[in-house]
């Protein structure tokens, strides 16, 4: 099997997310193993960001009183689910 540089994971990390696949799907399409998949993103997303940054950070979350809903935003990306279903949410998170 061909050794990939960083470059090339991030190109296919990159790719992956541009492609509407889910992650399973789209390694199978490209015979990646999804093993490596998740290796690679996770170490690439380690030494991509600046962690000193990041840490002992709040994220704005909003807790409405209607239709007992919580909603946060993340780089971009909403999220709403009911509150029975948060643990479960930040559970799989941690």
């Amino acid at each position: 099997m061909k050794r990939r540089t960083k470059e090339e994971w991030f190109d296919i990390i990159n790719n992956q997310k541009n492609s509407g696949l889910s992650i399973k799907n789209y390694c199978i399409k490209n015979n990646i193993s999804t093993c490596n998949f998740y290796k690679y993103k996770k170490l690439l997303i380690n030494n991509n960001s600046n962690t000193d940054s990041c840490d002992n950070q709040f994220l704005p979350v909003q807790v409405c009183d209607y239709n007992d809903k919580v909603i946060f935003t993340l780089d971009g990306h909403t999220i709403e689910c009911n509150t029975k279903d948060l643990k479960l949410i930040l559970g799989g998170l941690i």
